[in-house]
């Protein structure tokens, strides 16, 4: 029994003293992601404005720009790949350690309605998993293991592939996820490349699951009405309309917002057919701004809000 029992020890520290290595190099090439993360999901910092949405949001609202025309002290939370499920998640895990913002902004359109039922990227929040909200989804959604991996972190180690490896060995090398490009109050600032011809994968909607994506978007719209927050909706510019064009469902989604624009009665900013911002030199591809348009844009849509923050 005796060798047994050191035996299970000595498997534990060894796992536990590869994690930590792991872990090191996972942290030090994701900078940029640590960062967001830990204002987002363990800081109590106070911001009256916060930004929810997918990478539309991530690579398109920059807070200097906000916070400069609008005075207000912003951050970005948007999520890469994520759709309303995640959407939901991250703003309830926010609300765990945050006053309610005055202000939420979310990114709304057919791609929010994207028919995967698991987080995309869920090792970007193994570090914060002492959110309670966040844990809890990841475990419902993902893997019922992350629950446990609070008290056991080297479990995390049996959802490592080799893109994480690979990231890994490059944390150690000194490389991160910030080369040529700058972070700001979780913003990313990208390169202004203009877009190849290459047009990004058509994504799919499944009609199946949008009233279940709908009841994600009513319980963050639930969730502003009880804590005084206002709800903003807004559609970013695409070039050439793109998700018309390209999702068949695109309309029906929309149908599904604007009957939930109603029934809350929030406002929402459709800028995704913009003539002036129908230009290739705004675009790093069809769907994402470069820094020139992103800069452009947040300007454009920090003067369309202040009819509505001067009204609160």
């Amino acid at each position: 029994m005796k060798p047994t029992i050191i035996t299970i020890i000595a498997a534990i520290l060894l796992l536990s003293f590869f994690y930590y290595i792991a872990d090191t190099g996972l942290r030090r090439y994701h900078q940029h992601s640590y960062h967001r993360w830990q204002a987002v999901l363990s800081d109590t910092t106070y911001y009256d404005c916060l930004f929810i949405g997918s990478s539309r949001t991530h690579d398109h609202l920059n807070p200097r720009i906000f916070d400069s025309i609008l005075h207000t002290n912003a951050y970005n939370a948007g999520i890469d790949g994520a759709n309303l499920l995640e959407f939901a998640t991250i703003w309830e895990a926010y609300l765990e350690n945050h006053r309610p913002p005055k202000y939420l902004l979310l990114n709304m359109e057919s791609t929010c309605f994207a028919n995967h039922t698991r987080f995309l990227n869920p090792l970007q929040y193994y570090p914060f998993l002492q959110n309670k909200t966040l844990r809890r989804a990841l475990a419902q959604h993902n893997n019922p293991l992350i629950a446990f991996f609070p008290y056991a972190p080297f479990l995390a180690l049996t959802t490592y592939n080799d893109r994480t490896r690979t990231e890994v060995v490059k944390g150690w090398a000194g490389q991160n996820d910030l080369e040529n490009s700058w972070e700001y109050k979780g913003y990313r600032g990208i390169d202004n490349d203009t877009m190849s011809d290459n047009f990004p994968p058509e994504i799919p909607i499944d009609l199946n699951n949008i009233d279940e994506s709908a009841q994600y978007l009513r319980q963050i719209a639930n969730q502003c009405r009880q804590n005084n927050t206002q709800l903003i909706l807004v559609y970013h510019p695409t070039f050439e309309d793109y998700f018309r064009q390209h999702i068949a469902q695109n309309e029906q989604v929309l149908d599904t917002i604007y009957s939930i624009v109603r029934q809350y009665q929030l406002p929402y900013l459709r800028h995704d057919s913009l003539q002036q911002f129908q230009k290739r030199q705004y675009f790093s591809d069809r769907i994402h701004f470069n820094q020139t348009g992103a800069n452009l844009y947040s300007r454009y849509l920090a003067h369309s809000l202040q009819p509505i923050f001067q009204s609160k």
